[in-house]
């Protein structure tokens, strides 16, 4: 299907879910969609040949019709030079009731000045994934969009040198359908330039960012930014959802302010070895933080006041793994009263001793893949603690060199007696005896009788070892048991400061020398 005409979909005029995208589309005739009253979806992606300027037509007929979701997703080729959106591209949709639009993949670098304004005010969700896009001007435009919820992810993305461009039958220039304004835009920018929006700052002062108000999720995962968070104070905003994962935000300084509705922050595999203590503060109401996969293990072990998430009293999902975190100090976690789920897999921790305690509503840790030999009575105690609160308390320690010895048999009968719900438990081996731990009573009876054997042999040995040496003593002190004598004697005499000198008494001393030797 190469061409759209106004006949192509005449007998077709109740449809209202319209898939055409991969259909090697060229060109699509004026009229092609506007008797198409009932059409509320229209997936046009992938027709590589069409371009922007293809689309004229499209928006064109769109206000005749029901249209709720446009799709145009790679209607560029993989590799073609850097796009721009221009109003005339879109500006009949102003007239539509449209929620949703996907633009991925069109190589957009920019858009022209004032085209977010002729957006509908209907729209709630944008879609500009895998894009171009580089700071500049046009981005002012975002503060007058009503959307709730944008994706600006993967921007930069690089594609497989096998993706082919589309041969195309027709060629449209760009500028075939469209005269821009150059000139329209300039007065509104001067006004908001006041705001020292696009102004270099100094670090010790916040920088203000302007967001649409009604914005509520944020998508910008993998655009290959690489920042240091400064302070930061947004617009006024309603945003529950951010996404910034998979970037190089490699210092968290902040705060940053004015999040006071965000619930879910991901800010995972971004190669962050600092986080300030009052980089959280302007997010109190956050129950949901995604920081896995960075290096916080350089700074959270030094956290002895437990600041660093001090403001995040409602937290109730908290993502730690991957961090290189060998240590974490007793009250790092004092101010999560309300935490559900703690993940602190694939760390390098050797003991834990954090207070868990206080968060009666903890249903599930994963400490797997750390390096534990075994959990301390401290720690255990509290875990039982915790299941006289909790019902269903889920403990994942897979992966860790747990060690089956005399010295961790406390431990292991632990395993046996605890409520506390293990997983994985099939597939953690014995460090020592090369058996699996989801049979721990078999193993802790295995330990009793080694470790009860070892104790009969240790009190034989050091009983026969007394007799020895009690025998040796006896021996000697038998032996010389007259020389002993002669020096007790001198001893006491000396002692008690009496001396005989008389003939007689010298005699018997001679004789008792004499019979010694």
């Amino acid at each position: 299907m190469k061409k759209l005409t106004p006949g192509t979909f005449q007998y077709l005029s109740n449809i209202q879910h319209l898939d055409l995208s991969k259909c090697r589309i060229n060109f699509i005739s004026s009229g092609a969609f506007k008797n198409l009253r009932y059409l509320e979806f229209l997936d046009l992606s992938d027709n590589r040949c069409l371009k922007f300027t293809g689309i004229v037509n499209v928006t064109n007929d769109l206000p005749s019709t029901s249209i709720r979701v446009l799709r145009i997703n790679k209607i560029h080729q993989t590799f073609a030079l850097n796009t721009e959106l221009l109003k005339c591209h879109i500006k009949n949709l102003f007239n539509t009731n449209i929620v949703e639009i996907h633009l991925d993949g069109n190589r957009l670098q920019k858009s022209e000045p004032g085209v977010l304004n002729l957006l509908p005010k209907t729209l709630k969700k944008v879609s500009i994934a895998d894009n171009q896009f580089t700071f500049g001007e046009y981005l002012l435009d975002m503060f007058s969009v009503s959307v709730n919820e944008v994706n600006i992810s993967y921007m930069g993305m690089s594609h497989y040198l096998q993706d082919k461009d589309e041969e195309c039958d027709a060629i449209h220039s760009d500028t075939s359908f469209c005269d821009r304004e150059p000139h329209i835009y300039r007065p509104i920018l001067n006004e908001i330039n006041k705001t020292d929006f696009l102004k270099t700052n100094v670090d010790d002062q916040f920088i203000p960012i302007f967001i649409p108000h009604q914005l509520k999720r944020f998508h910008f995962r993998q655009c290959k930014l690489r920042y240091y968070f400064p302070k930061i104070f947004l617009s006024n905003n309603l945003l529950e959802y951010i996404d910034a994962s998979f970037n190089t935000f490699y210092d968290w300084r902040g705060p940053i302010l004015s999040l006071k509705h965000l619930k879910f922050l991901d800010l995972s595999n971004n190669f962050c070895s600092n986080v300030s203590k009052l980089f959280f503060i302007g997010a109190p109401n956050l129950t949901t933080l995604l920081v896995q996969n960075n290096l916080l293990g350089f700074v959270l072990p030094d956290d002895h006041a437990g600041e660093t998430f001090a403001a995040l009293t409602i937290l109730e999902t908290l993502h730690l793994a991957d961090n290189r975190i060998p240590s974490l100090p007793v009250t790092i976690f004092k101010s999560q009263t309300n935490l559900r789920t703690l993940n602190l897999s694939g760390n390098m921790l050797e003991n834990i001793n954090f207070e868990i305690k206080h968060m009666t509503k903890l249903s599930y840790i994963d400490i797997s893949n750390n390096r534990l030999s075994i959990l301390e009575d401290s720690f255990t105690k509290q875990l039982d603690d915790l299941t006289k609160h909790v019902r269903h308390l889920t403990l994942d320690m897979s992966g860790n060199p747990i060690k089956c010895t005399c010295d961790s048999i406390d431990f292991i009968k632990w395993l046996t007696t605890t409520k506390v719900v293990l997983l994985n438990m099939f597939q953690q081996e014995c460090r020592s005896m090369k058996v699996h731990l989801n049979d721990s009573l078999t193993v802790y009876n295995q330990l009793k009788k080694k470790c009860s054997s070892y104790t009969t042999t240790i009190v034989a040995v050091a009983s026969w070892v007394v007799i020895f040496a009690l025998a040796i003593v006896g021996g000697l002190l038998y032996r010389y048991r007259w020389k002993i004598r002669y020096l007790y004697y001198m001893v006491k005499s000396k002692a008690s400061g009496i001396y005989q000198t008389n003939a007689r008494r010298q005699r018997l001393l001679i004789s008792c020398v004499h019979i010694i030797c």
